[in-house]
Parts: structure tokens; C-alpha cells; sequence
């Protein structure tokens, strides 16, 4: 069974989505939300390291270049001297199947990342504001959980469109192999789809780290946890 994964073919492409100043708000915001210090460190933490991850493959090419220029012509003469071409050396990764490949799968995995992020530290702030319950988004009380602490939050946070849809796409690639599911064929798919498979391009990663940082940003200044009376029994100290 054979299966052409689509990839954005475009070096420039792939850089990096976490340039911007939401790791400054959010650790402003965690200056008085100390509840949420842990939380909020390991979302940045794991945004910064998916930005990086999906961006490397595109640096490749520039590496080589930068060590060709300082080492190589460095030690011949100007006679001698050979350029290469940044964009020849991405086109040449391009041609190698493992790259096409490995590329493919990065993209998947970055974009799962910065989704399961989010995941995490609204499960993990909810937990937080309800003082420690277990909070699980499969649970039936999840939805009331969210309302009771976060309240209207959760249409921006949990039911808006973009997020629900990631969900589902989140699903696909995590449970039914990347295919096109029942759900997914009643949406906008927000990805490349071909032959009833999606295809991650780094653009889509940019779209969904802005879809998420708002909502998050806003659970960070929620009311529930902008207070300094008290912490977790097992809170740490944020790594610095």
C-alpha cells in the first residue's frame, strides 16, 4: 500500500512560530498568578521547544554552507575557491527519501506538541482551581468543571471553532493514522489533504499557536488565580 506524503517544499518556510512576546506576558501574568507558575513554565517550555524542532530542518542547509565557507575555502587558495548554494543543498535533502519523510513526521509531531501543550495547562490550571481535583477532558464533568472556575473562558478556550477542530485533527493524527475522520469531513480542515490524509505544513503549525496563545493568556489572568493567600500543597519552586 503505497501513500505520497505532501510536504511544504519551501525552506523559508520553516521557521520558527515563537518569536513573538507571549512568553514575556505570560510570565508577567505569572507575577500574580503564582498558583499557575508551574504550569505556565512548562507551556512556554514546551512551545519554544516544538518552535525550535520545526524549524531545524530548514537550518541545514546554512550549516553546511557556513562550514564550507570557514573551513573549506579557508584552507585553499583563491584560485582554488568553490562556492555552494544554500538552496542547492535544501533541494538535494529534498530529493533524499528519508528527509522527505523525516520532515513529514517533524511536522505532525510539532504540530501535536504545541496542541498537547495547550492540553496540558488547561487541565493543569483547572486541577489547580478546583485544588487539586483530577481533571480529565474525557471526563462528563469536564465541561462543567471548566464553567464553574473559568466560566464564559471555556467558548474562547475549549468551544471556539479553530481549537475544536485542532482537536480533531489531534484525534486523527494521534488515533486513526493521520486519515480523515467522520468528524474531520463535516469541518474546514485547516491542513493539506490528499488521498483522505492530512499533511502538516508549517504554516498550519503558526495558525494553531495563534489560535491557542490568546485563549491561554487568558486563563492566566483568570480571576481564580490571580492571588498570592496560598499555593498548592505540591507546588515547587518554577525551574529558572
Amino acid at each position: 500500500m503505497e501513500r505520497q506524503l505532501i510536504i511544504d517544499t519551501r525552506q523559508e518556510a520553516y521557521g520558527s512560530f515563537f518569536t513573538d512576546n507571549f512568553a514575556r506576558e505570560a510570565f508577567s501574568a505569572s507575577d500574580s498568578a503564582p498558583l499557575l507558575k508551574e504550569p505556565i513554565f512548562d507551556l512556554i517550555a514546551d512551545w519554544r521547544s516544538a518552535s525550535y524542532a520545526g524549524a531545524l530542518p530548514a537550518q541545514i542547509p546554512g550549516s553546511i554552507k557556513q562550514f564550507h565557507d570557514a573551513f573549506v575555502n579557508l584552507e585553499t587558495t583563491a584560485s582554488v575557491k568553490q562556492e555552494i548554494d544554500g538552496e542547492n543543498i535544501w533541494q538535494q535533502y529534498l530529493s533524499l527519501h528519508p528527509f522527505h519523510v523525516g520532515l513529514h513526521g517533524t511536522m505532525r509531531l510539532v504540530y501535536l506538541a504545541v496542541y498537547g501543550a495547550y492540553e496540558n495547562f488547561l487541565v493543569r490550571s483547572l486541577s489547580i482551581a478546583h485544588n487539586g481535583k483530577p481533571i480529565r477532558v474525557t471526563s462528563s464533568d469536564f465541561k462543567k468543571d471548566f464553567r464553574d472556575k473559568l466560566g464564559v473562558l471555556i467558548d474562547d478556550a475549549w468551544f471556539a471553532e479553530d481549537i475544536r477542530i485542532a482537536r480533531l485533527v489531534r484525534h486523527s493524527l494521534m488515533h486513526a493514522g493521520g486519515r480523515v475522520t467522520d468528524d474531520l469531513r463535516r469541518c474546514k480542515i485547516p491542513l493539506v489533504v490528499h488521498n483522505d490524509f492530512l499533511n502538516v505544513f508549517p504554516e498550519h503549525v503558526f495558525a494553531l499557536y495563534n489560535a491557542l496563545k490568546v485563549p491561554a493568556l487568558a486563563v492566566m489572568q483568570a480571576v481564580p488565580f490571580c492571588s498570592k493567600d496560598s499555593e498548592p500543597a505540591d507546588a515547587r519552586e518554577s525551574p529558572s
